[in-house]
């Protein structure tokens, strides 16, 4: 399906190329709309994304989206140099949490430059480190094979692998199943996956639409999780919900809120609609967001918009 440049679906590259799915999970066609929402991260498109749940494993996952071929677009230059300081404070939470045995063999799907293998690198005697990423520019010059590719397309060595990381990426590819089905083909018996992903259950996912569409294409709950994990051969060791790595707070819940009771388009902020009278209510329920979720009380309730998340592989796997 193409969308063509007109109205409120216009494009800022003349054409979106739009695909329709049936569901990652259990295949099924039946969906009922959560929400809609725009690319309010680089505003590459003005296209609302609908927002979907599955009627029947209640996977969520954006529908229609774009395809394979269009998705580069979402991923300019900056999206890989954000946040140097703020990364390295991430990957030294990354490295407290993951175990890596002596002359491990680690693999890290989504591995961007190679930053964090990098420092494992230099923390441990590995035996193989090896970065999958399909969409950065460049990578470091360290003792690392690095695909550009995506994990599928790798083709990488059954049951090579001690551990397997992908840190915030299973919500930006096509086909998560294809994914877990590929880690649980790679990884050794005993071995662990570790990732990161967002909370589809969450104040951060149902009402604050702090999922960054279209780039997170899947939104998990623990549910979906232990189905994907059960199909492919794998058991959830732990699932945490914290906002330690990255924050899952429900900031923009009210002034989401009042977007919709105003009627303001989710781009307003990119328009002359931004001086507007309900662009200044709006401002009123921003006010309330940095007051009410100032705090860390989602993550003490356990129902933060993150999901730190391990899998091991049975032995006899």
């Amino acid at each position: 399906m193409m969308i063509q440049k007109s109205g409120k679906n216009q494009t800022r590259d003349n054409t979106l190329s739009l695909e329709y799915v049936t569901c990652d999970l259990c295949e099924s066609i039946e969906f009922e709309h959560v929400y809609s929402k725009g690319d309010d991260t680089y505003f590459t498109t003005l296209f609302d994304f609908p927002v979907v749940r599955c009627k029947n494993c209640k996977l969520t996952f954006v529908n229609p989206r774009p395809s394979s071929e269009s998705m580069r677009a979402f991923y300019p230059k900056p999206y890989y140099e954000r946040g140097s300081a703020e990364n390295t404070t991430r990957y030294e939470a990354y490295m407290s949490w993951i175990r890596v045995p002596p002359s491990a063999r680690v693999c890290e799907v989504g591995c961007g430059r190679g930053d964090f293998l990098k420092l494992l690198i230099e923390k441990h005697q590995l035996k193989e480190a090896v970065g999958i990423d399909p969409y950065a520019a460049s990578f470091l010059d360290i003792d690392a094979k690095f695909f550009k590719s995506t994990l599928v397309e790798a083709k990488l060595e059954s049951g090579s692998f001690d551990v397997i990381m992908a840190w915030a990426v299973l919500e930006h590819v096509h086909e998560p199943l294809k994914y877990f089905k590929e880690i649980s083909r790679i990884l050794k018996p005993g071995g662990h996956f570790y990732c990161l992903v967002t909370n589809a259950n969450s104040i951060y996912g149902r009402f604050a639409y702090k999922e960054d569409v279209p780039r997170h294409l899947y939104h998990f709950s623990k549910r979906s999780l232990n189905e994907y994990a059960y199909k492919v051969g794998l058991q959830l060791d732990t699932y945490k919900l914290s906002n330690s790595i990255y924050n899952g707070r429900g900031n923009g819940t009210f002034s989401h809120w009042v977007r919709k009771l105003v009627r303001l388009p989710w781009y307003y902020e990119i328009t002359s609609q931004s001086e507007s009278l309900r662009s200044k209510i709006v401002n009123l329920g921003k006010l309330l967001d940095r007051v009410i979720f100032r705090g860390n009380w989602e993550e003490t309730l356990g129902i933060s918009g993150i999901a730190h998340v391990s899998f091991i592989k049975s032995e006899n796997g």
